[in-house]
């Protein structure tokens, strides 16, 4: 802790950086680690890769979506949250390559620690109760605003709570949030009760999509590009999918392919029995043992589709 809190306090020009295609704990994090420089005193920037997600558009509008055309300067320091590896930053990885010093808070267990400083627990439920932790360490003040980005970072990759990752103490620290006077049931609407109108018939469409195979214990989905306009929605809107096959009785494994922007995204999902996090690895992405995801570039979603497909077979096959 203590080389973490001396960099920050060192550093006059921060940036901020998080895992590509950001979820609620790399924006919520981020967020209140921008919150706690800036009431520092310091220069705190948090860029994204992209425009963030629509149902997390109320938490914040203070950021920057990155420009590899726009100079941003230089950095003294650069923290990166919730992000498995320097390629998981896209091309914001130029800012990190020019910081001074580097920092790297992460949960996921297939991290490869790239930073200059890395902090890395892959038993911790999220990104979001290891910023907790740190501030709390650091003697820094759990302010309002820092309480509702850490709620919304925590109970996101837990799930509300619901996944084996939620530990007695993830429990303590967000009863610890709520008493700085957080409205968590709203919060938790705004995050898991609340759709716009096309992503919730493009859900009702993928229900009516599930693909089994090795006796219903792989469920799948697949989304093509042309669905995401038929629906009004982009892809963000929809990330989450993969959890509807991961309902379906005798589940052990679920998947959703999705494919955007010329490539095929991979969310991998478990139900107790196998470790998707070494299955992503297979594919050149990485998570944990109950939720992995992945990339693949230049090619078709077929083709995709066939590839994970076999992957999962040889796993469940053993």
């Amino acid at each position: 802790m203590n080389d973490i809190l001396e960099l920050i306090n060192n550093a006059n020009n921060i940036a901020i950086l998080s895992h590509i295609d950001e979820d609620a704990d790399a924006f919520g994090s981020s967020l209140a680690m921008k919150e706690m420089i800036k009431n520092k005193g310091k220069n705190a920037v948090y860029f994204l890769s992209k425009p963030i997600e629509h149902r997390l558009q109320f938490l914040s509008t203070d950021y920057i979506v990155y420009n590899e055309a726009e100079s941003y300067g230089d950095f003294d320091l650069v923290i990166c949250l919730d992000c498995g590896d320097e390629k998981r930053l896209g091309k914001r990885i130029a800012i990190f390559e020019k910081a001074i010093k580097t920092i790297n808070i992460d949960h996921h267990y297939t991290n490869n620690s790239f930073a200059g400083v890395n902090r890395v627990d892959g038993n911790m439920s999220s990104t979001g109760e290891m910023i907790y932790d740190l501030l709390t360490e650091m003697g820094e003040e759990i302010t309002k605003p820092i309480a509702e980005f850490l709620y919304c970072a925590i109970s996101s990759d837990t799930g509300c709570f619901k996944y084996s990752c939620a530990s007695p103490k993830t429990l303590v620290v967000v009863s610890e949030l709520m008493k700085k006077g957080i409205d968590h049931a709203e919060l938790s609407r705004k995050i898991f009760d609340t759709e716009t109108i096309g992503a919730l018939r493009l859900k009702g469409k993928v229900m009516n999509s599930i693909e089994q195979y090795y006796d219903g214990r792989l469920s799948l989905v697949t989304l093509d590009e042309a669905v995401f306009g038929e629906y009004s929605v982009v892809e963000s809107d929809v990330g989450d999918v993969v959890n509807i096959p991961r309902s379906v009785e005798g589940t052990e494994i679920s998947v959703s392919l999705r494919k955007t922007e010329g490539k095929v995204k991979v969310s991998l999902r478990s139900n107790g029995r196998y470790n998707v996090g070494s299955i992503a690895v297979m594919l050149g992405g990485g998570g944990h043992k109950m939720a992995a995801g992945a990339s693949l570039e230049g090619i078709e979603l077929d083709e995709a589709k066939e590839k994970v497909i076999k992957i999962i077979g040889e796993v469940i096959n053993g």
